[in-house]
């Protein structure tokens, strides 16, 4: 045989099917890669914690969550935040509760179940809630920030922002 027909039959197929088949590997890691994507935020928003603002009622005592600054002893009130009423779309935890700009962590490690009401509660020596976010974790430890919606000084609703944290 000569060069060119070695080359020509050989060496250049062996390239060609080399490169096609680099290509065609490279697209199909690219197509997983996007599909796990995809399936880790669908499986977030399937997730994400829903729950409501229920209105305080005085004949009804609801479980209570206390938050507190750590390190700090002066408490001068004990402040309702709102009352959460969780769905039975997912279980959650309560990572801290931002009122007023400062932040606060709960005294307890407390897992929301599904159809469970809990009232928040800030130990602070603040009187009024001018602003409040939540940031709750779901069972995967995705975080996720809500913000009150105060109108007149009562809370009408908690609002899941877009992004999540």
């Amino acid at each position: 045989m000569i060069l060119s027909e070695v080359v020509n039959s050989i060496i250049i197929p062996i390239i060609c099917s080399i490169l096609t088949g680099s290509i065609t590997f490279t697209g199909v890691l690219l197509t997983i890669h996007h599909e796990n994507k995809k399936y880790k935020l669908i499986q977030q928003e399937s997730l994400r914690p829903l729950f409501c603002v229920k209105e305080e009622d005085e004949n009804q005592k609801n479980p209570e969550l206390v938050f507190s600054k750590p390190g700090i002893k002066d408490v001068y009130y004990r402040v309702p935040v709102v009352i959460l009423n969780n769905t039975d779309h997912s279980v959650f935890k309560i990572k801290k509760i931002i009122v007023n700009s400062e932040e606060y962590k709960p005294q307890r490690n407390k897992v929301v179940l599904k159809n469970e009401i809990i009232q928040l509660i800030v130990e602070s020596s603040i009187n009024k809630i001018e602003s409040f976010q939540i940031i709750v974790l779901d069972i995967y430890d995705n975080e996720y920030l809500y913000e009150g919606i105060i109108e007149e000084g009562n809370v009408v609703d908690v609002v899941l922002k877009p992004t999540f944290v």
